[in-house]
């Protein structure tokens, strides 16, 4: 049964929408229809509430629902329908801006915390820091919001922020430690490899030679950077280049790596006295250190 007060819902919606009458009645039914349904002087069919909400952008539901209460449901459905498909089409800004009208739904935090480190993660992957930076806080605050997040994706928050603190930096073991006995989402490898990183930093080769043996939880790319970097430890820098000129037109380092890779190209180069490449590769990490800002 069609409401009596349907036309009314249907104006205060077009009005939201800032649609005029001819904009929304499309060329489905006339201007003049329209107008009658919202005086109330005619009834529309199923199948014209049903177009009309689709032209409007809202479920049908919001016209049938008794109070807002009700209608606040059948928003809240569609929302989450809606925020589902973007996130599972991997359009996680889209469905971060259908989730942030509901701040206080658990089900809606829950998907816009997890398209937000979607969001951070892909930011990342272009060494846009800044900007993963702001989406890992709003995703913290997201996480705060609902009860169905768990602990693994606090702990990939605290780890991810604490890896962009190492971008260019010096690793802390010590922060690096409670990241990796935390729940997180990231390989154990990849704790591993910066572990490793934080030994080199302070010039423990022969500890990072024993971590090299942890081969099966570190990709071969990870691998190839440390067998780099112990060739330049022993002044192989020819050697240690023909590793490191292939890393660094890959992206499975992460952005810690692939600034390390370009900075460890530079001073080969330089050590080699071939002060032309190492030019060429200190404007690449200036350039990469500029995408850090954004």
């Amino acid at each position: 049964m069609i409401p009596v007060n349907i036309g009314e819902k249907i104006r205060t919606e077009r009005l939201k929408a800032d649609l005029t009458q001819a904009k929304l009645a499309g060329d489905r039914i006339t201007r003049n229809m329209l107008s009658m349904i919202e005086n109330g002087e005619a009834t529309p069919s199923l199948d014209t509430v049903v177009y009309i909400a689709d032209r409007l952008g809202v479920p049908a539901g919001v016209f049938f629902a008794k109070d807002e209460a009700e209608e606040a449901l059948f928003t809240k459905a569609d929302a989450v329908a809606r925020a589902r498909e973007l996130y599972d089409g991997g359009r996680y800004e889209d469905a971060s801006d259908v989730c942030r009208p509901y701040p206080y739904d658990d089900e809606l935090s829950l998907i816009l915390a997890e398209s937000l480190l979607k969001s951070a993660e892909e930011f990342m992957d272009r060494s846009m820091l800044k900007s993963a930076s702001e989406k890992l806080k709003e995703a913290r605050g997201a996480a705060k919001r609902s009860r169905y997040v768990k602990d693994d994706f606090t702990g990939t928050l605290d780890a991810y922020s604490s890896f962009i603190s190492f971008a260019n930096d010096r690793i802390d073991p010590d922060v690096l430690a409670k990241c990796a006995k935390n729940p997180s989402r990231i390989p154990s490898g990849t704790f591993i490899f910066l572990t490793a990183l934080s030994r080199i930093d302070e010039g423990d080769v022969e500890a990072v030679k024993r971590i090299a043996e942890s081969l099966p939880y570190m990709s071969s790319d990870q691998m190839k950077y440390l067998r780099a970097k112990f060739l330049s430890s022993e002044f192989k820098f020819s050697k240690a280049l023909e590793l490191l000129l292939p890393l660094s037109e890959t992206s499975t380092l992460g952005f810690i790596g692939k600034y390390r890779v370009v900075a460890d190209i530079e001073a080969c180069y330089e050590n080699k006295r071939d002060f032309e490449s190492a030019y060429k590769f200190s404007s690449i990490k200036h350039k990469i250190l500029e995408s850090f800002l954004k």
